[in-house]
């Protein structure tokens, strides 16, 4: 009887000290995300390449439309997001990428060969 007793209270420390350890996980996870996502700087700016042609920059603080790659693909800038609304290509990843923002943040389209970033002002001062 009393090996069924040390047994349970073994079960029971295991998983107090599992439970402690899963929370201990989260904790970090999260407070590495947060610490990512408070760090990360607004962009200035949005640097379009269509397949080997030469960049173009757009501002973040400026609202428009932009038809790229002959009418393939339209971007719009609004509200100091960039985001991709329409695309002929088959899978419409950049679509779905959704609105960005913050330095760093791509959309790319590989069958059109548009690649969107966003532009801090450290880089566009280079």
């Amino acid at each position: 009887m009393q090996e069924k007793e040390v047994n349970v209270e073994g079960k029971r420390r295991r998983l107090l000290a599992d439970v402690i350890l899963i929370l201990v996980i989260l904790a970090i996870g999260f407070s590495v995300f947060l610490i990512v996502r408070l760090t990360e700087d607004e962009g200035v700016m949005v640097a379009v390449r269509v397949g080997d042609g030469e960049e173009q920059l757009y501002s973040l603080s400026v609202d428009g439309e932009y038809v790229l790659n002959g009418g393939t693909n339209k971007l719009v800038i609004s509200g100091g997001e960039a985001y991709m609304v329409e695309a002929n290509c088959p899978d419409r990843t950049c679509v779905r990428t959704g609105k960005i923002s913050k330095t760093g943040e791509k959309i790319v389209c590989l069958p059109n060969k548009i690649y969107i970033s966003i532009l801090g002002a450290e880089e566009v001062l280079r």
